[in-house]
C-alpha cells in the first residue's frame, strides 16, 4: 500500500471476502482437485478457472446489441483507446479512467501479471493504492487482489444486501472495495481493485464490472500487444535504441512543428571510430556498442532521440536548440559514452568519436538531408 493510502483489513469473522451464497452467481464453474490428505489444491498459476459465469453469456462480449448503455459507452470507449495507440505510461490511466465513467470509485489499482509464475505488479493507480489482507502473501503476490488473480473469482466487500451494519474494514476511511480478475481466454491477466469511501458498491455495479471484464482483458491485452509491436518495430533488438526509420519520422515530425511554429531544432551524427579494428570480438564489440547506446540514453532529455542509424552511426535530436547549444551538449553526450570505455577494449586508447550536427532552420531541409549534413560535418571530437 502506497504510505498515505486508506489501509483496509478484514476481521477474523470476515475473512472470507463473500460467502458462497453471495458470489456464487460471479464465480466461474471451477474443477476442484483433491490433495492427499483432502485438501483443496491449489489451482496452477494464471490459468483461469473455468468458463464464464452463467450470468455472463458466450455471445454478449462480441455482441454490442445486448448491451447496456453503461456497457456501451465503455465498449465505444475501449475501442477509441486501443485505436489512438498510444504509449503504456498513458494508456493504462486512460483505462482506468474509462472503468470510472462506467462505476465511479475513489481509489482504484490496474495490476498486470507478469513473468512466468505471474506476479502480480501495480501498473498504475488512481488515487491511492488501497488492498485488504496486504499483511498476507499468496502465490502471486501479497493481499486480497493476488488472491483474485490466483483463483480468478470476484470479491465485493460488503456485500449491500445480505451484509450486517459492522464495518468490515479496519480503516474507518473506507467503505467499500472490489476486485475484478481479467480474464481473456481462460488466462487471468490483471485484476481491477477499487475501493470506495462514502458509498457502498451495489449489485448493479458490480454485475457491470464482472460482465465488462473479458472486453476490459481483451483490450488490455490489445494495448499491450500494440506496446510489443511497436517495440519490435521501432527499436534496434541489439541497442535498445530506436531504429532508423522512426527516427527519420520523428524529425519530419519534429521539422513540421518547427516551421510551423518558426522553432529550431538540431540533427547530431556520432560515429565510432576505430573500435572495430581494436582487436576485440564480436561479443565484446556488441558489448562495447550496446554500453555505448546505454550512455547515450541515459544523457539526453525525454524530449529528445537517439536511435542506430547503422553499425557504428548513432543519430541524436535535439529539440528546441540552436547549432552552438547543439555543440555543448555533442560534447557531454561522448564524455559520458567515451567514460571508462578504454578499460573494455583491446588494446586500450583506439575508440574515437567523430560528430557532425545539422541545424534548423540554419539547414531546411528533409530529414535524409540533415542526417547527411551531419554526417558531411563530421569532426573528431574526442
Amino acid at each position: 500500500m502506497g504510505r498515505n493510502a486508506p489501509r483496509g483489513s478484514l476481521r477474523p469473522s470476515r475473512q472470507v471476502p463473500a460467502s458462497d451464497d453471495q458470489t456464487q452467481e460471479h464465480r466461474p464453474a471451477r474443477p476442484r482437485h483433491e490433495s492427499a490428505n483432502g485438501g483443496a489444491a491449489t489451482q496452477p498459476p494464471l490459468r483461469a478457472l473455468g468458463p464464464n459465469p452463467p450470468s455472463q453469456p458466450e455471445t454478449r462480449a462480441g455482441d454490442p446489441s445486448s448491451l447496456s448503455p453503461q456497457e456501451l459507452t465503455l465498449h465505444l470507449e475501449c475501442v477509441k483507446l486501443t485505436e489512438e495507440r498510444l504509449p503504456l505510461g498513458i494508456a493504462y490511466p486512460r483505462f482506468l479512467e474509462i472503468v470510472r465513467r462506467v462505476v465511479g470509485f475513489d481509489h482504484g489499482t490496474l495490476y498486470l501479471t507478469e513473468g512466468p509464475g505471474g506476479a502480480l505488479i501495480p501498473a498504475v493507480v488512481l488515487g491511492n493504492r488501497v488492498d485488504l489482507a496486504d499483511q498476507v502473501r499468496f502465490a502471486k503476490g501479497p493481499g486480497l487482489s493476488a488472491w483474485v488473480a490466483q483463483e480468478g473469482r470476484p470479491v465485493l466487500i460488503p456485500h449491500p444486501v445480505t451484509s450486517t451494519d459492522l464495518q468490515p474494514f479496519a480503516d474507518k476511511g473506507l467503505r467499500a472495495f472490489t476486485a475484478i480478475p481479467l480474464i481473456q481466454r481462460r488466462w487471468v491477466t490483471g485484476v481491477l481493485a477499487l475501493s470506495r469511501t462514502e458509498q457502498v458498491f451495489t449489485v448493479h455495479e458490480f454485475d457491470q464490472l464482472v460482465h465488462s471484464s473479458e472486453r476490459l482483458a481483451t483490450t488490455l491485452s490489445r494495448l499491450r500487444l500494440q506496446a510489443q509491436y511497436r517495440a519490435w518495430t521501432h527499436t534496434d533488438a541489439h541497442t535498445g535504441l530506436s531504429a532508423r526509420h522512426h527516427f527519420l519520422a520523428r524529425v519530419e515530425a519534429e521539422l513540421d512543428r518547427a516551421q510551423h511554429q518558426s522553432s529550431e531544432f538540431a540533427v547530431v551524427v556520432v560515429a565510432l571510430d576505430g573500435f572495430v579494428l581494436s582487436g576485440g570480438t564480436g561479443q565484446t564489440q556488441q558489448r562495447v556498442v550496446r554500453l555505448f547506446a546505454d550512455r547515450l540514453q541515459g544523457s539526453i532529455r525525454s524530449c529528445d532521440m537517439a536511435a542506430l542509424l547503422d553499425e557504428g552511426t548513432f543519430g541524436v535530436l535535439l529539440a528546441g536548440v540552436n547549432r552552438q547549444t547543439a555543440g555543448t551538449i555533442l560534447e557531454r553526450i561522448v564524455g559520458t559514452m567515451l567514460h571508462g570505455i578504454p578499460t573494455l577494449t583491446p588494446p586500450p586508447g583506439t575508440v574515437r568519436v567523430w560528430g557532425g550536427i545539422a541545424a534548423f532552420p540554419e539547414i531546411a531541409a528533409s530529414p535524409d538531408d540533415l542526417v547527411s549534413h551531419a554526417r558531411a560535418g563530421l569532426v573528431p571530437v574526442a
